[in-house]
């Protein structure tokens, strides 16, 4: 659609999109954040089981927000070339 102007729908869309995703941004973070506190406040006294089971949450909750941005971001890229 060269030289036309974006669908008002699809740039609404766009914007939920982006403002759905920065919440689920945020509120993985603020995840992380307790989990690191939570071994914080653990210290050298944590089981092993523990901390292993808290890293790997770390790490799933670091991948998943990993895959949830590249697709945001590829969606997003796609948008901008069709409009």
């Amino acid at each position: 659609r060269p030289g036309r102007a974006p669908c008002r729908y699809a740039q609404v869309a766009v914007k939920a999109a982006q403002i759905a995703v920065k919440a689920y941004m945020a509120s993985r973070n603020a995840f992380l954040a307790c989990l690191e506190e939570e071994g914080r406040v653990a210290g050298e006294e944590e089981a092993v089981e523990a901390k292993a089971a808290r890293i790997a949450s770390h790490n799933a909750a670091v991948d998943e927000q990993t895959d949830v941005a590249t697709r945001f971001n590829a969606a997003l890229q796609a948008f901008k070339t069709r409009n």
